[in-house]
């Protein structure tokens, strides 16, 4: 099982920064097709929806959801998961780029 500091540390390599850059590339690129399409094809819209959902699940992973164990040594999460580094990375927060 994996400890919430192993979690904290993989959120901040940057080869998972740069994978959830491309993800949320991927989630406003996945938005636009929509935009432009929208209402053609009903059920192709759905997909759509479902994968930006499936994209944003990822971004939003929570050490306290999937169950990760307590490291004696971690530091309180703040209970913001993926979507913490989403933030950072968008604003230009992260020198590690």
């Amino acid at each position: 099982m994996l400890t919430k500091q192993e979690f904290k540390d993989w959120l901040e390599d940057r080869m998972t920064e740069h994978v959830m850059e491309l993800i949320e590339n991927h989630i406003e690129e996945a938005k636009e097709a929509l935009a432009a399409s929208a209402g053609q094809d009903a059920l192709a819209d759905r997909f759509v929806c479902g994968m930006i959902q499936a994209y944003r699940n990822v971004l939003e992973l929570d050490p306290d959801e999937i169950g990760l164990e307590e490291d004696e040594t971690d530091e309180e999460t703040d209970g913001q998961g993926a979507a913490s580094f989403s933030q950072t990375a968008t604003s230009g927060g992260n020198s590690r780029h």
